[in-house]
This record gives structure tokens, C-alpha cells and sequence, in this order.
């Protein structure tokens, strides 16, 4: 036996249990395991059982999908996620909603595509804030290499960038306390929007700001260096002409 981390049951009676070693165990009501099935590479993070459907997520990035009924299961189709594993699954009218280690929530349909329904942080703190101006928009950047944009009057996440690509060779760890698993230059506690040039600036826990395309986030524009420990404040003066940041380096 593993360690098992989620539990599920059906209509006939049979409980569910999804292992650390990726595999469904199938449990009679004498609390013997009477099936077992190696559904994943990795641990079993989440289950559920509706519908005459058996639905599984692990930290394989995968969701596995079985027929269920009158103790017989057959596998029906794998679902590959991008880059994180469930941590909740449910489902209704056909429709699968998972909820991913990352904040995201999405929904699959019968065809197995995916919707972005909501994008949130993750790790570590959400620090920066920034109205947009002019706009009904705001972005936020935290601890979890992300600066997401939302709409507060639809209240809908719109998209995100990734506060760096790099692998750190810095050999300081950075001086804000986090309890984040990310390193500094992946971490983000300031960001600040400039309207007339259409650029946002995003600080590092390493001090680096990078200017990005307001319309393309992946587009850096130039990075400034000179602060040399983690950036709390950063902001565009009232004419846009200069950018000012604040940082633990005195």
C-alpha cells in the first residue's frame, strides 16, 4: 500500500483512493481493496466519480478518464494539461472543471478543449498593484514568476506574463523574506503602467526592472539594473517622462 491522497465514491457503494504511487485503488464495503489500476506516472492528486465517469488528475500533468459501473472500468481518453496538475476536479453536464496547483481554473469540454476560466497567484505573496489608467484594468504581480491583468467591471482575468525565463546565476538569495519556492529573479513586488509610452515595468526580488509591451508581454523593451536588492516601489512620474523606483539597497 502508498500513501493515498484523495478519496472518491459512486452510487454502487465502491470507494476510491488515488495513490502516491499513481495507482486508483477500488474498495469494497468490507474495506478491502478488491481492484487496483496504474492510471499515472506520478501521484494521484484528485478524483471523482459522477455520472458513470471515473476522473483522475496527477502530478504527471495528465487527466485520466475511465468508464465506471458494476465494478468494471475501462480507460477512455488521457488529457494533457500544460504546465501544472490538478488539485480538485468536478463535473457537470459533461463538462470537467479542474482546479491546477497554479491558481488556474479551467474547464474541459466533451472534445477535450480547454478553457481558461480564472487566473490567480500561487506562491508566496501578491505584492504589486496597479491601476490602469484610463482603463477599467488593473495587474498584479507576486512571488510566482507571474503579472496577470484582469478587468474589475467584467471581472474576468484577461492574461499574463512571466516576470523572467531565466535560470538565476546569482549566488546571494534574495533579502525580502517569501515563503515562495521561486528564486528572486522570478519573484515581483512592483509593477507600474505607463499609458502614453504603452509599457509596464515590472521589479524583481533581485532589483531588476524589466519594460515590457503593454500589448505583448513577452517583448522586453529594456531592463534596468541599478538597483542591487529587491524593488518595493516603482512609478512613472505624472508627465511619463521618468520612472522611479524604491528599493532596500538605501
Amino acid at each position: 500500500m502508498t500513501n493515498l491522497n484523495c478519496l472518491a465514491s459512486d452510487n454502487e457503494g465502491w470507494f476510491y483512493t488515488g495513490g502516491a504511487n499513481g495507482h486508483i485503488h477500488m474498495w469494497a464495503d468490507n474495506c478491502q481493496v478488491v481492484k487496483s489500476i496504474k492510471a499515472h506516472a506520478d501521484q494521484i492528486t484528485a478524483m471523482i466519480v459522477e455520472g458513470g465517469k471515473l476522473v483522475t488528475g496527477g502530478k504527471d500533468n495528465k487527466i485520466q478518464i475511465f468508464s465506471a459501473g458494476g465494478g468494471a472500468y475501462k480507460h477512455e481518453k488521457t488529457l494533457d494539461l500544460n504546465n501544472s496538475f490538478p488539485k480538485s476536479i468536478d463535473i457537470l453536464n459533461n463538462k470537467i472543471l479542474v482546479g491546477l496547483r497554479t491558481g488556474t481554473i479551467i474547464e474541459i469540454n466533451e472534445a477535450g478543449e480547454q478553457k481558461n476560466l480564472l487566473s490567480s497567484h500561487h506562491e508566496g505573496e501578491a505584492w504589486g498593484l496597479e491601476l490602469l489608467k484610463g482603463t477599467t484594468k488593473f495587474a498584479t504581480s507576486a512571488d510566482d514568476n507571474k503579472f496577470l491583468l484582469y478587468d474589475y467591471e467584467t471581472h474576468r482575468f484577461e492574461r499574463q506574463g512571466e516576470v523572467s525565463n531565466k535560470q538565476t546565476k546569482h549566488k546571494d538569495k534574495p533579502t525580502a523574506s517569501t515563503m515562495s519556492v521561486y528564486p528572486g529573479n522570478k519573484q515581483s513586488r512592483a509593477l507600474a503602467y505607463s499609458p502614453k509610452w504603452g509599457h509596464i515595468a515590472v521589479a524583481s526580488n533581485y532589483g531588476k526592472v524589466s519594460i515590457r509591451d503593454f500589448k505583448d508581454f513577452d517583448t522586453k523593451i529594456q531592463t534596468l539594473k541599478n538597483a542591487e536588492e529587491w524593488c518595493e516601489m516603482i512609478k512613472y512620474s505624472p508627465c511619463e517622462k521618468y520612472l522611479a523606483t524604491g528599493s532596500h539597497d538605501n
